[in-house]
């Protein structure tokens, strides 16, 4: 029985989109769109390029990507977005190129200087955190200790609040079934222990040296909405 969720798409083809995951940062660029854009794609069954894949696969269940067409090609693939009068078609290079290339060909073919600026800015926002979650994903996956699997789970708790110094701690329940009895913990005991702790890593000092060195989101963000 075939899947409603990718009628339209060639069999062969819907049996390749069927087997690829959708990466969170490409389902948070298209939901922080402002507008929905409508996708047409041609792709070969086998050696499609992923993003092409990942692109049918998440138009196929709606939301702010819906798919209007979907086809066999023989050699090489296309993409199409189309937004109103305008669209932005990639060739197989260009879908080699990733996600963060994708975002900023959309932003600016797509859309409006204010659009473009706001979706710009959400999906900056939102990377960083994907990707310390896929790196943290990956070292519990990886360790052959429990005792450091604990750990890595509170880090993970807490990386949303940077360099709070929150701590956690991981309670489990005794061999009757009664009370919870703390295993792990992270992060200092108090404020003053936490006010020592960034006084050593001499934070602020880092903090500004980084803030003069990298380019910064607000500023490519100004530009765009100046342009």
């Amino acid at each position: 029985m075939s899947d409603p969720a990718f009628s339209g798409i060639p069999e062969a083809l819907a049996t390749a989109v069927r087997a690829v995951d959708v990466p969170h940062d490409l389902r948070t660029l298209f939901e922080r769109l402002a507008v929905p854009l409508a996708l047409e794609v041609e792709a070969p069954a086998e050696d499609a390029p992923p993003l092409a894949l990942q692109l049918l696969r998440l138009a196929s269940h709606g939301a702010s990507l819906r798919l209007v067409g979907a086809r066999m090609s023989a050699a090489g693939s296309k993409v199409r977005f189309i937004h109103g009068m305008k669209d932005l078609v990639l060739g197989t290079a260009e879908l080699a190129e990733g996600i963060p290339a994708l975002a900023r060909r959309v932003a600016q073919s797509l859309l409006e200087a204010d659009e473009a600026a706001g979706a710009l800015e959400r999906f900056a926002r939102e990377s960083p955190r994907q990707e310390a979650l896929r790196r943290l994903t990956r070292a519990m996956l990886e360790t052959g200790s429990i005792d450091r699997l604990r750990t890595i789970l509170l880090i993970g708790m807490t990386s949303g609040l940077a360099l709070g110094f929150s701590r956690a701690a991981l309670f489990v329940y005794d061999e009757d079934g009664r009370a919870l009895v703390g295993e792990s913990a992270i992060g200092p005991a108090d404020a003053g222990e936490a006010a020592r702790a960034t006084s050593g890593l001499s934070l602020e000092q880092r903090i500004a040296e980084v803030e003069t060195t990298e380019p910064r989101y607000e500023n490519s963000c100004a530009r765009s909405r100046s342009t």
